[in-house]
């Protein structure tokens, strides 16, 4: 994933392995995203396949860059997470955090698998696997549960 080389043809398709940190049992799914949904729309995917209803905030962490929902006080230093595709964010990344609810702060790992390229559209989200549900809404975090 070296990022001044040239891209190939067709659309970028990443595989990702998300994981929710510090519950047991390990919760985790695998989705198939296509590369050129912006980051507004990945948290939607991310949020449906682990199940959580999107009620509450969240940001993701990608390397030093926070991508948030620019939503009443936001950080300086906060990228509006709609105006950046998955793509562009990832820029060789192998690994982010996307964080859910701050209040319970639900992190998040995301690991990337495998990005290829398809000459064929990917034109939604896949679910591909995964083991286990998240707790439930507003239980207090890790602690709660």
């Amino acid at each position: 994933m070296a990022t001044n080389s040239p891209q190939p043809p067709g659309q970028s398709v990443f595989r990702l392995r998300i994981q929710l940190q510090d519950v047991e049992p390990v919760v985790w799914r695998r989705v198939l995203v296509p590369g050129s949904v912006r980051l507004a729309k990945l948290s939607g995917i991310l949020l449906a396949a682990m199940g959580w209803t999107d009620s509450h905030l969240h940001a993701f962490r990608v390397g030093d860059k926070l991508f948030g929902m620019h939503f009443e006080d936001w950080a300086e230093d906060e990228i509006d997470e709609k105006s950046v595709t998955v793509l562009q964010a990832l820029r060789g990344e192998r690994r982010f955090f996307f964080d859910y609810d701050f209040g319970d702060s639900w992190e998040h790992e995301v690991f990337v698998e495998e990005l290829t390229w398809s000459y064929f559209g990917l034109k939604f989200a896949v679910c591909l696997d995964g083991q286990n549900a998240c707790p439930p809404e507003d239980v207090g975090g890790t602690g709660g549960y």
